[in-house]
């Protein structure tokens, strides 16, 4: 990631500790996978949505399942976006480079 210009990166394959990373960290998005030990995506972005009320920090859901309902969970849940796992490098970065930018656009019309 810092090939394409993301220095400032946090990450865990924990998902009991994402709360306080997120706290302490305050990204400007959230990749996400669905399927993790412990307490799944889906249970992530609900606790998420009780620490951030505007649930502001855009996610990005990377994941390897792939039905139709999963997608609509997920988005429904206040993913931003969704990509399957295999995934395309590019791609991805320049979905995330989008959805930062335009997220940082908002953030500068509203402060």
């Amino acid at each position: 990631m810092q090939a394409a210009g993301y220095v400032n990166l946090c990450h865990t394959t924990d998902s009991r500790r994402v709360l306080d990373l997120y706290s302490s960290f305050e990204p400007d998005l959230i990749l996400l996978d669905l399927l993790m030990p412990y307490l799944d995506g889906f249970g992530l972005m609900e606790q998420i949505k009780g620490i951030d009320q505007e649930f502001s920090v855009p996610i990005v859901v990377l994941t390897a399942l792939s039905d139709r309902e999963t997608r609509l969970r997920a988005l429904e849940a206040g993913a931003r976006d969704f990509i399957v796992k295999p995934f395309d490098k590019v791609e991805v970065l320049s979905r995330i480079h989008n959805i930062v930018a335009a997220q940082l656009l908002q953030n500068a019309l509203f402060d």
